[in-house]
Formats: structure tokens, sequence, C-alpha cells
């Protein structure tokens, strides 16, 4: 019998049983008390317990954030592909969601936990193509996280300023507080909490290289995989000082003509628009910023200068995630680098880690296969792997997609969710009847290339142009 019940710090919680075999999945458990009022805008703070047992079989209300909307770049290709439901938005959101094929909580059974991508403005943890069930067949329990977003997760300004002196970084915070949450109350679900691996993509991949760097993330995960998760996007992007983070926040509290106080008045959805508004007349607000407490430096920083988790790591790309990075050919080109050869992702960089022999070893992917349907957004030309392409295959979520995928790429699908799994068992994604995947390293600058013929070790050609764009440093590339 699957683990139906059980007890967590805050309460007893029931789940709803599925599949065959069977496992249990938890929807919308509480690892933090709603973000509001003098909640916003700040640290999260722990959920109220609860008596009785509560059930978990509706997932939790999605973060505050704006949907796509038709017209903008990329927002129809991603409406049609992960987003055709809406779901509520509020800032009673701060929920995760397990998945867990146990049937005693004494198991230790490896965890994975997933944070989801957008741009640290939109997603949630219960998206169409996140699921457990594969992962479950695997023997591994799978978490998945919703955490603040946009102007909610990361408004920063100095009157906002804690005990520590900063502000800001709020949602992710709200991920340090799903992985406490997780070290605390896993084993409650047959879960071992000193086998953690996090994994996420895009913007989820960008948390997991900031986790790897963030001394408040010490000892909450044991392994990491990053999907996509773009140096570029935690570097001068996506994160920036403190100073230019809180000076957004001063501007855009004169132009609407309130405090911060005010602020934490208005309604969710009045806040979202004014906010919405003031974006458009002072530029798009900072989200990551280098604080001194949360991040003391940007990652390509840590990275060189070797302030950086030593755990297994998977990192990789997508082939159609070049078509992200508008306008970096010519920063290129000045660079003396070929933009045909040249890195865009934190893949080979997590890699480079292993030119000191002391580290733990990194496995470096590329996913190409050919992608069936016709694109009529423009977003990638058909058949290429665009970006987030790889999330149906990682979950086992393929028959989910109004694409006409066939047997091929469910063989795929299958041999990368045997790759996931076996490394969040033991840090090694190989195993018997796998193609053999070699770790990383500067003699050997190896990658898995995922393709619908299946998988296949090869040699990264473009090596000497990472090595080039190493030296001349990756935070030159925007």
């Amino acid at each position: 019998m699957p683990l139906r019940s059980t007890v967590t710090k805050y309460g007893a919680v029931r789940g709803v049983p599925c599949g065959n075999p069977t496992y249990t999945v938890y929807r919308g458990i509480p690892y933090a008390a709603p973000a509001v009022g003098k909640n916003r805008f700040g640290a999260p703070k722990p959920p109220k317990a609860w008596e009785g047992e509560r059930l978990c079989d509706t997932f939790s209300d999605i973060c505050m954030q704006a949907s796509p909307i038709q017209g903008l770049p990329f927002g129809d290709f991603f409406l049609k592909e992960f987003y055709p439901f809406q779901y509520t938005c509020s800032e009673d959101s701060l929920y995760l969601n397990v998945w867990t094929p146990a049937q005693r909580a004494d198991e230790k059974l490896p965890v994975m936990v997933w944070i989801h991508g957008g741009g640290f403005g939109s997603g949630y943890g219960h998206e169409m193509e996140f699921d457990g069930e594969a992962l479950c067949k695997a023997g591994v329990i799978l978490v998945t996280v919703n955490y603040r977003l946009n102007f909610f997760g990361f408004f920063a300004h100095p009157d906002l300023r804690d005990e520590h002196g900063v502000s800001g970084n709020y949602g992710f915070l709200d991920q340090i507080a799903a992985l406490r949450w997780v070290q605390e109350n896993i084993g409650a679900f047959g879960g071992d909490r000193d086998n953690v691996t996090i994994f996420g993509q895009s913007a989820g991949g960008a948390s997991i290289i900031s986790h790897l760097i963030s001394d408040l993330s010490d000892g909450l995960f044991s392994k990491a995989i990053i999907q996509s998760g773009t140096f570029a996007m935690t570097g001068d992007v996506m994160m920036s000082d403190m100073e230019e983070g809180e000076a957004w926040g001063i501007q855009a509290c004169e132009y609407l003509g309130r405090s911060v106080e005010e602020l934490r008045k208005m309604s969710a959805k009045e806040l979202n628009q004014a906010f919405e508004e003031a974006q458009k007349h002072i530029g798009p607000a900072p989200k990551l910023v280098v604080d001194g407490y949360v991040f003391k430096e940007r990652p390509f920083d840590a990275l060189k200068s070797g302030q950086w988790k030593n755990v297994p790591v998977i990192a990789g790309s997508v082939s159609g995630d070049k078509d992200l990075h508008v306008g970096r050919d010519e920063q290129l080109k000045a660079m003396g680098i070929d933009p045909g050869a040249a890195p865009f992702m934190g893949d080979t960089f997590v890699g480079l880690r292993q030119c000191e022999p002391e580290r733990i070893p990194a496995y470096v992917y590329y996913f190409d296969p050919y992608i069936p349907g016709h694109d009529i957004y423009h977003f990638v030309e058909d058949g290429l792997a665009y970006h987030s392409a790889e999330l149906w295959y990682v979950f086992g979520t393929l028959s989910r997609c109004w694409r006409q995928f066939d047997g091929r790429h469910y063989d795929l699908s299958d041999q990368m969710i045997r790759y996931w799994s076996n490394f969040a068992k033991t840090g090694n994604p190989n195993a018997t009847g796998l193609p053999v995947w070699d770790a990383f390293s500067k003699e050997a600058p190896g990658e898995m290339y995922f393709s619908e013929k299946g998988s296949q070790q090869r040699t990264i050609k473009e090596y000497d142009a990472f090595l080039k764009l190493w030296e001349n440093g990756l935070h030159k590339l925007q």
C-alpha cells in the first residue's frame, strides 16, 4: 500500500494514491506563511500549524504574476506549449507538492527538488509538463515548489532592509525555506534528507547555480542539475548590485507616489498593475541582487575563485537556447570568438570546475533531438529543440504535449529519466544498459549528446572557444 498519510512538523497530511505500481501525490502542502501585509517584501515566515489531518488533493494558487500575453515575444508560443490552463494567482501560494513511491516512512529514498523556470517572473510548480509518476517508478521522490516572482519576490528598497542590512531576493529565500522544509519533513514521506538533488531549468537552472554559491544553501542538498541555466541570467542580466536594485525601488515609489508601507496595503492585483506601469517608464526591475548576505558575488566570479559547493553536477543546454540571446553575436565577434562555436549557457563552465583535480565530477549534456510540429509563432525554426523542450522528456510527460512525438522520443525520454534518477541516487548518471556518460574534464572535454537517435558521448569540438570565453570573462557576455 502507498504511504497515503503521514505527519509533518506542522501537522498531519493525507495524499492521493495514484498509478500502477502505486505512488502517492501530496498536493499543496504549505512550507511558509502567506506573504501578505507585513510579510509582503520580507523573508518567508514558517506556516501556521494545523490540527487534524489536512487533505492534500488540490494544487495551491500560483504566485502573483502576469499571464503570458498574446503578441509579446514568445508569449503565444509558450501559451500553446505549456500554459493552456489559467490558474488563480494569489499571495497565499507558498506551497510545495510531493510525489512519493514509498510504502513506509523509513525507506530513505533519494529526493529530487524541482525549481521551475519563467525568468523569475512567471511559472509554478504544477505546470502540465511537471509530474512525478516517471520518477516514482524509478524509485525517486519528487518535490516541486512555488516561490515568489517578479516584484513580489525581488523588490528591493532601503526602507525594507532587515536585520542583515539588505533587501530583495525574497523569491530565492522562499526556495531556501522550501529546501529547509525538505530537510525537516521529507523523512515522513519515505525520503532521505541526506540524499537531496536540486534541479531546475532556465530561471530554475539559474536558481540552481545561485544555490551553488550561496552560503545560506549549505547543507540543504547533495547534488545539482542545471538545465539551460545561463550564467548571463545570473550575471549582468538578472543579478545586479544591491544599490542598483534599491535604486529601481526608489524610482518606482517616486513614480507611483507611494511609500513602501502604502505599497504593502495595496491589493495584490493593484500592486502588480502599478509595478507593471512603473516598469514601462523606468525600465525592467532587477531580480537577484548581490547583497553581501544571500549572494556575496556573481556566479562567474564565484566559479573562478572556487567559491562553489563541491557537489556532483549535471549541466547542459538545448540547441534552441541560442535563439534567446539576441545581440550576443556581435559581442562574441568583438572578443574574437566565432558565435557559431561559443557557449552561451552554463554547461561547460560548470564542467571547467574539473580543471581542479580535487573537484567532484560534472556531467555535461547537449539536447538536440528533432522536435515534430510546425511552430507558427517563429520562436525557433521547425524541428529545433526549443528552449524548455527537454522538460517533456525529463518528466516523462510527452503524451501531454500537442506535438506528435513518436517512439524514438519516448525511448529518449526513458533514457533521460534513467540518467537523471541514477544521478539522484548515486551522484553518477551511469547504469547498466545505458550508453556510458563520461564526466567532463579538461583533458577529455566531453558531453552526452541527446537526439531522437538516442544518447551518444562525444567530444566538445568548440572547447577552444569555451576556454577563450572563459579567459576573456563570461561576465562580459550579456
